[in-house]
């Protein structure tokens, strides 16, 4: 699916994740800003990578210029490696930001994780 979003005249724009024991927001943030400067080269990479989390999701369809689709793969680590509240809320705090932007960024994520974790999604 993902080669096929990332075709010239397709009207979305897929970018993998995949996630591990590394900081998501990291994680997610270093592929929003690739997608990013390989669309727009011109931008400032230090600006680029120093804007937060929720600002790269509202920036990255507008820049790509057409709507964005995020695959999460794995996301089952997130559970994993972020054990406590705590420590998974300021991913939670940047999707959030991004969800009730108004308006709306138009960007979509799609979460692939083992069915034993699923729970953790509620």
């Amino acid at each position: 699916m993902l080669p096929k979003l990332n075709q010239t005249e397709s009207t979305c724009h897929g970018i993998y994740i995949k996630f591990s024991d590394r900081n998501p927001i990291e994680l997610v943030k270093e592929a929003l800003v690739n997608a990013v400067l390989d669309a727009e080269p011109r931008l400032n990479r230090a600006k680029t990578e120093s804007a937060p989390l929720s600002k790269l999701l509202i920036a990255a369809p507008q820049v790509l210029k057409k709507p964005v689709v995020l695959f999460f793969d794995q996301f089952e680590q997130f559970f994993v490696h972020q054990r406590q509240k705590g420590d998974r809320q300021p991913f939670i705090d940047a999707l959030t930001a991004w969800y009730e932007a108004k308006p709306p960024a138009p960007l979509k994520i799609l979460v692939g994780i083992r069915a034993d974790l699923l729970h953790e999604l509620y």
